[in-house]
Parts: C-alpha cells; sequence; structure tokens
C-alpha cells in the first residue's frame, strides 16, 4: 500500500484558460478521431470487426500498428511485426 507521500494528483486543463493547451487538447482529440476513421474504414475493407490498434511508446516515438489475425491477407504495403500481428507501415495515414 502507498503511503502518502507516494500518492500523485491528476491536474486537467480548464477549457478556455490558456489557448495553447486548448489548441493542443484539440489536435489530440482530432487525432484520435483520425485514428477512429482510418480504423473502421480498415475494419471494413478487410472484414475484420477486432481490429485493434496497438500503441507503443519508445524513447520519444510514438508508435501505433494495426494487430490483425496472423493468416489475414492484408495489402501489399503492409509488414509483418511479431509472431501473431501484422501492421502496416510507411503508410501518411499512421
Amino acid at each position: 500500500m502507498a503511503d502518502e507521500s507516494e500518492k500523485t494528483v491528476e491536474i486537467l486543463p480548464t477549457v478556455g484558460a490558456d489557448g495553447d493547451t486548448d489548441n493542443a487538447v484539440e489536435a489530440v482529440n482530432q487525432a484520435v478521431a483520425d485514428l477512429e476513421d482510418l480504423l473502421a474504414s480498415y475494419k471494413q475493407k478487410l472484414k475484420i470487426s477486432n481490429l485493434v490498434f496497438w500503441h507503443s511508446a519508445q524513447g520519444g516515438k510514438d508508435i501505433y500498428q494495426l494487430q490483425v489475425p496472423a493468416k489475414t491477407k492484408v495489402p501489399a504495403n503492409w509488414a509483418k511485426q511479431g509472431g501473431t500481428a501484422v501492421s502496416q507501415s510507411g503508410n501518411s495515414q499512421l
């Protein structure tokens, strides 16, 4: 059990208090919406309802990959990453 000195506090920005923060929050929300739209598009194209994004933060990079069953036929410009997943690489949409 954590003692009082180990607890963390979450600080949430107040909308309208800082223009730069508001712009950053809006940009993040737009990026998430774009990823969700892209995911829905690939679910329909590949006919896979359980298609998901996998996210990894490595160093200063945020890496997003699509996880699909290993036996799924995917576009030629996708590269396999790992033994059970296929991810898209080199596509400006991700």
